[in-house]
């Protein structure tokens, strides 16, 4: 009986833990600014996919160009301590700039190929 105890108390301390990384994830990405002319705004977590790695993701919407889109948040996520890691292309092509601070990494993706005009869409990733 004290090992079902036992087992049953690691288990839902694994799963706390489980819980509690995307969330602190979640944390970490409401600090980042909100873009100013943004015309939506979403914060999520999740378990990324493929690899089941905790994340936490920003979705938002602008009319202004990915100059100043990138510009911006180049200069408020070096004032938090991010550094600007490289500039590259996601699998499918969109433009996506990486940044890391400590153990955590961020990347910033245009993700407007779909569309013919603005606005346009980008996502934030903190994993």
């Amino acid at each position: 009986m004290k090992w079902i105890i036992i087992l049953v108390s690691v288990g839902i301390l694994i799963v706390a833990l489980l819980q509690w990384q995307p969330k602190r994830l979640r944390l970490e990405a409401m600090k980042i600014d909100k873009y100013p002319n943004t015309t939506s705004w979403i914060i999520s977590d999740t378990l990324g996919f493929p690899d089941g790695q905790p994340r936490a993701e920003i979705y938002f919407r602008t009319e202004d160009s990915l100059n100043s889109v990138i510009n911006f948040y180049k200069d408020k996520l070096a004032k938090e301590g991010w550094t600007f890691s490289k500039e590259d292309k996601f699998v499918s092509g969109q433009p996506t700039y990486y940044f890391s601070k400590d153990a955590r990494n961020l990347w910033l993706v245009y993700i407007d190929k779909w569309t013919i005009k603005p606005p346009n869409n980008y996502h934030i990733t903190v994993y």
